[in-house]
């Protein structure tokens, strides 16, 4: 009873209130900039072998690599030939936070999405920075190395709406 009270005695300030939140949240809304969202997928796997110790091993091996799999993306290495290729006017970190990877201790697919104001951008973005990975992991990372395959099972496409 006495929630109704108040309201009726304090309507104009509890309407004031709600039109506030309203435009408040309207305003929000049209200043935020419209951003999409586009994603590469890389798979890493071990070559087959002809034991099963050996393919067990060879799962246990890629499935520690992915752990620094995705914390190298967000690297120095990974990003300055990304910006460079595409003659981006960011900074690497910049660059990093626009970048979110998918990926951990149970698959073996590593997803690179990138966030853009941009759709062609996004997608660009996406697409250099696995193939810079690629290029880093197996020139330099792994050098030598053939416990893992690395190969890209999905380019990152241009996307047709926002995202969210």
């Amino acid at each position: 009873m006495r929630f109704l009270h108040a309201l009726r005695t304090q309507w104009i300030l509890v309407l004031a209130c709600v039109a506030l939140g309203g435009a408040f949240g309207a305003l929000t809304a049209l200043t935020s900039p419209t951003t999409y969202r586009s994603t590469a997928d890389l798979f890493i796997g071990v070559p087959q072998g002809d034991e099963v110790r050996e393919l067990s091993q060879g799962g246990t091996y890629a499935q520690m690599a992915m752990a620094s799999f995705v914390e190298i993306v967000h690297t120095a290495p990974i990003l300055e030939p990304v910006i460079a290729d595409l003659g981006l006017d960011v900074t690497v970190g910049d660059l990093a936070e626009s970048i979110d990877v998918g990926g951990g201790s149970n698959t073996q697919v590593l997803s690179l999405s990138v966030t853009d104001t941009a759709p062609q951008r996004a997608a660009d973005i996406a697409n250099g920075v696995a193939s810079s990975f690629l290029d880093y992991v197996a020139h330099d990372l792994e050098a030598g190395d053939d416990r893992l395959q690395i190969v890209q099972i999905s380019l990152a496409l241009v996307p047709s709406a926002p995202a969210g």
